[in-house]
């Protein structure tokens, strides 16, 4: 008999004992189970068939992780970089590091995240990374403002825009009164004018695909508000205002010291009243949404969070299945992460591995989705 009508007689036989052993089921079924798997049991279950494997790429996924890139740099080398992953269990989990992440002299870097996928930029190139299935793609450079960009702070985000499904990179850097949008697509840059030149701007997270960022006016009177939230339309490609909290007691010394996502809602630290050098509390807010208002609720409150000044930097990122909240600081040039329990009013140090020097972490949802091959960057 010939290889392939062997092979085909073969395949014949394994389709008629699966239909015997696994009898049909609705589609709908199928959804509810595959929902309910974990994420590296779906990774096996794509090869089953194409309708799973459709199915599977189709689902809508809820869970978040909290990813984390830590590096220990000497002497302007990479000694070490680690990935690790922080699932719902607070459990880490090592990553292998993506080879264009590994240059000895470039420190990759996460610039955003959106729908899964994360935003990485390692020197002057963007990478479009999906860190469950192992994706990653070089999206666009940035070789044009290699310039720009020598002695700023950079702020940087990522966003979708579903009406021409492209996904956008937002630049801005403290020396610039326009924002550089780059689109991932037709690998195109638009300046979108920025009127908040001359403030101090903290990025914040992607929400509802849209980008945040934190304004901070630099002089003010009594009589003007000193905080701003902002956040970019990837579809008018617009810098639209965001409602701010109307807090009870609320002073000109609070200080509000960064933009995260709790529970899939926009969240925001401040510090009640002067900071003192010892110990300060610290606040956590959450914007809700309803059908017919947006309202800022107060989650819980940080007594006595030691060592912070007006340049430190809070950033909620995710509540773990034991009640506790990660939070990145970066305060005085050093980052870790700390995990808060809000109903012991207790918080001890996520360790990180490696002694770390440095450490880039951001909050993503899970996705198995593969990022289009129209995206890659041919330069």
């Amino acid at each position: 008999m010939e290889p392939g009508r062997r092979e085909h007689k073969t395949n014949q036989k394994i389709e008629a004992k699966s239909k015997t052993q696994f009898p049909y089921l609705p589609e709908e079924i199928v959804l509810r189970i595959l929902s309910k798997l974990s994420i590296d049991s779906l990774l096996r279950f794509r090869c089953v068939s194409k309708p799973w494997l459709s199915s599977i790429h189709d689902l809508k996924f809820k869970q978040q992780q909290v990813i984390v890139i830590s590096k220990r740099v000497e002497k302007w080398i990479i000694k070490n970089l680690s990935i690790q992953l922080i699932d719902h269990r607070g459990s880490i989990k090592d990553l292998p590091v993506p080879k264009p992440f590994m240059q000895p002299t470039k420190l990759p870097e996460i610039m955003g995240s959106c729908n899964g996928i994360l935003l990485v930029r390692v020197g002057l190139d963007c990478f479009l990374w999906n860190p469950l299935n192992r994706c990653c793609i070089k999206a666009i450079s940035i070789e044009r403002f290699r310039y720009n960009f020598n002695g700023y702070f950079i702020v940087s985000g990522l966003c979708y825009d579903s009406y021409t499904d492209d996904y956008k990179i937002v630049l801005w850097n403290s020396g610039h009164c326009f924002v550089m949008v780059g689109s991932c697509r037709n690998k195109t840059w638009t300046e979108i004018p920025f009127p908040y030149y001359g403030r101090k701007v903290r990025a914040g997270p992607t929400i509802g695909d849209r980008f945040h960022w934190l304004i901070r006016e630099i002089d003010v009177d009594e009589f003007s508000q000193p905080y701003s939230i902002v956040c970019f339309d990837p579809q008018s490609n617009e810098v639209v205002d965001v409602p701010m909290p109307h807090r009870e007691g609320e002073r000109k010394e609070d200080i509000l010291l960064g933009l995260g996502v709790l529970d899939g809602c926009l969240s925001l630290v401040f510090c009640r009243g002067a900071m003192r050098s010892d110990a300060s509390d610290v606040e956590v807010l959450a914007m809700k949404k309803t059908e017919d208002k947006t309202c800022w609720t107060s989650l819980f409150i940080i007594p006595n969070f030691a060592g912070l000044c007006p340049s430190d930097m809070l950033v909620p990122l995710y509540t773990v299945e034991n009640g506790e909240v990660l939070i990145l600081w970066d305060v005085r040039d050093q980052q870790g992460i700390v995990a808060y329990n809000p109903k012991c009013k207790t918080y001890r140090d996520f360790p990180m591995p490696n002694n770390s020097t440095s450490i880039d972490a951001t909050v993503f949802v899970e996705s198995l989705v593969s990022i289009p091959s129209h995206y890659c960057c041919n330069e």
